[in-house]
């Protein structure tokens, strides 16, 4: 994209980094082996794994793993062993150490993610926008 020549190069360069960090948030859709038709995380790509998830269940209440249930379950199904976790543990630069915590961390239920409250949450408190409908299901 040619910037205007009014910009000082400074004004310039800051424009061309603010339009190239606008693009990349928006998922590829050519050439087609690259198109994500839905990818609601598409936007977080470039932030560290930890930073998202904290991020997104603020602002959603959703998780980027699964419930500790589901971890339970392979567990307790052979699928998920101690090699498994010990694996894991080295490959993220965490001591050995904390895997028997870990195993026993299996047998605990998942936090509850609370998100911040949307607008429509917060309208519902003063009553349906129309008699039986939401505010939810009316902004959508």
């Amino acid at each position: 994209m040619k910037v205007p020549g009014n910009c000082s190069p400074a004004s310039a360069q800051r424009l061309e980094d603010q339009i190239a960090a606008a693009t990349a948030r928006i998922a590829p859709t050519w050439p087609l082996d690259q198109f994500i038709a839905v990818n609601p995380y598409w936007g977080w790509l470039g932030m560290p794994a930890p930073e998202a998830a904290a991020r997104l269940g603020v602002l959603a209440g959703t998780r980027l793993t699964m419930p500790r249930s589901w971890f339970r379950e392979q567990w307790a199904a052979g699928q998920l062993r101690r090699a498994h976790i010990e694996a894991a543990l080295l490959a993220s630069g965490q001591p050995a150490p904390l895997v028997d915590g870990i195993i026993r961390s299996l047998e605990l239920a998942s936090p509850d993610v609370p998100r911040m409250a949307l607008v429509t949450d917060l309208q519902a408190a003063g009553g349906e926008p129309r008699p039986g409908q939401t505010w939810s299901e009316l902004v959508t």
